[in-house]
């Protein structure tokens, strides 16, 4: 079993009315592409949890540099997120960009 817990924070937590929304949409930009890759989310305040259960380790190889991915690629976006359509570019994007490096078919993102 892989399982994985992020926690979205923002560094200059100035005003928690503009933050908050932020952080929820990071979150739900994580959930959106994580499941994508048969991850079972699930998202509580500030932490995004995933997992993974019985795969072998090439399945599970896989998912790890997706998730190198995402860490190495998310960062600053949580003001960028807090529009919809921004917010549906950027999943496609990231999912044409893992799609690049990991051999995983996958079906057009609908939000």
């Amino acid at each position: 079993m892989l399982i994985i817990s992020i926690k979205i924070k923002h560094k200059k937590a100035i005003n928690q009315e503009i933050i908050k929304p932020a952080l929820l949409s990071l979150s739900l930009f994580f959930k959106f592409i994580l499941e994508k890759f048969d991850f079972w989310v699930e998202i509580k305040d500030d932490l995004v949890f995933a997992w993974l259960e019985g795969h072998k380790e090439n399945y599970l190889e896989d998912r790890l540099k997706i998730l190198g991915h995402l860490v190495m690629h998310t960062r600053q976006l949580d003001m960028v997120l807090s529009n919809k359509a921004r917010m549906n570019w950027y999943v496609e994007e990231t999912l044409k960009q893992i799609a690049s490096f990991v051999n995983i078919s996958l079906e057009p993102f609908a939000p």
